[in-house]
């Protein structure tokens, strides 16, 4: 008998950015996930990540849940960039210079 797979879902908003915050988003986030868990997702939200390290293990953590068949679904609310041909997702630590993308954003190329 087969299993049918398990819906899955990682939600980030971040809003309270220093420099340039964003109001809409976390309740963008916040609607986005009660959303998916209606329709039968098990849905983790992470609001306002501090850096990149909450946000890589926020995403570590949901690759780790998915197993083979899975349907997986990330959605994100918040600033995103592009340098050098690379995209990046902003944690609220907002880089100094462009060059300080990598240290500090997700790299999601």
């Amino acid at each position: 008998m087969a299993v049918s797979p398990s819906r899955k879902a990682l939600v980030v908003a971040c809003g309270s950015y220093e420099r340039s915050p964003l109001r809409n988003t976390p309740n963008d986030g916040k609607d986005m996930h009660a959303l998916l868990q209606r329709m039968g997702f098990q849905s983790t939200l992470l609001m306002d990540p501090a850096n990149l390290r909450t946000f890589s293990r926020a995403v570590n953590e949901f690759h780790d849940l998915l197993e083979r068949g899975d349907v997986a679904l990330f959605y994100f609310a918040g600033h995103g960039c592009e340098f050098k041909n690379e995209n990046y997702l902003l944690s609220l630590e907002e880089p100094e210079e462009d060059r300080e993308l990598p240290q500090c954003a997700m790299n999601v190329t």
